[in-house]
């Protein structure tokens, strides 16, 4: 059976259709270990399909290797690079206090969905394009709780010791407010005794819970719209690249004007005798 074969029987229809089956077989058994009960009557079983998953994983990590040529070549792609970590990791035997890593690991081959789906393939993409923006925007929104933090512990502490007594306490009350847990029970108690308090929630809240999180969804619906128009690049603005880069390298490279036909130069030699 050739490469070519082997390579359309796993990137078909079917061949992925079985992939996501097999995933999703080895979740349900993960799964069904989480009742106790279930896990002593069904456990033998469990273990034994899940060998079998494991073992039809590695075969196809096997067939895939041997279709890129190299295991060298199958590393350049890093979703394979994540397959082969993913199942590898699940060959680590665990046992005793190690038992709840091993089901860890085992859990993690759900992941390898994402490498089945394009759709979760460019998900994953785009949050990992848009980490340097996210970088700055947490930036921001830090030094925003930050700021409210100092004031609200100057404000508050004496009237909500609990939720402003010291500068840590005052993070973690201003984390509440802005998931919205509580955050306008705090608001009304602190507007017991500032009745002028609700400026400084509503403000802490419209910038937080608004504006710095409408930037963190602007900024991974910007690099999902960028990696999809990668994908749908046209393949005339391809060609026209290559085309660039090769008149780039000829322009480069030094001019050697082209020897004369062998007629010419005799001729050329006889007229100079002449």
């Amino acid at each position: 059976m050739n490469r070519e074969k082997i390579e359309r029987a796993l990137e078909s229809t079917a061949g992925k259709a079985a992939i996501v089956f097999l995933i999703g077989v080895s979740a349900m058994t993960i799964g069904i270990e989480t009742y106790p009960s279930m896990e002593a009557s069904a456990g033998p079983w469990l273990h034994v399909v899940d060998k079998i998953i494991l073992a039809l994983f590695t075969v196809e990590i096997a067939l895939r290797m041997y279709v890129t040529g190299s295991f060298k070549r199958y590393l350049q792609d890093p979703w394979n690079v994540f397959d082969f970590v993913i199942v590898s990791a699940c060959y680590i035997p665990a046992a005793g206090t190690y038992l709840a890593v091993g089901r860890l690991l085992r859990v993690l081959r759900v992941l390898r969905l994402m490498t089945i789906f394009p759709s979760l393939r460019r998900l994953v993409e785009a949050l990992l394009r848009s980490i340097p923006s996210m970088i700055h925007i947490l930036g921001l929104l830090l030094l925003v709780m930050y700021i409210y933090a100092v004031i609200g512990t100057f404000l508050f502490r004496e009237a909500m010791p609990e939720q402003y007594g010291t500068l840590h306490e005052s993070l973690l009350c201003l984390f509440r407010v802005a998931t919205m847990d509580g955050g306008l029970d705090i608001m009304f108690e602190g507007m017991k005794t500032h009745s002028w308090s609700w400026i400084y929630f509503i403000s802490y809240i419209v910038l937080v819970a608004f504006i710095v999180v409408n930037l963190f969804v602007g900024v991974i619906v910007d690099s999902m719209s960028s990696a999809r128009r990668d994908e749908e690049q046209d393949p005339n603005e391809l060609i026209l690249a290559e085309l660039a880069v090769i008149r780039k390298m000829l322009m480069a490279a030094p001019y050697q004007q082209a020897p004369p036909p062998a007629g010419q130069r005799k001729e050329k030699i006889s007229a100079d005798h002449s």
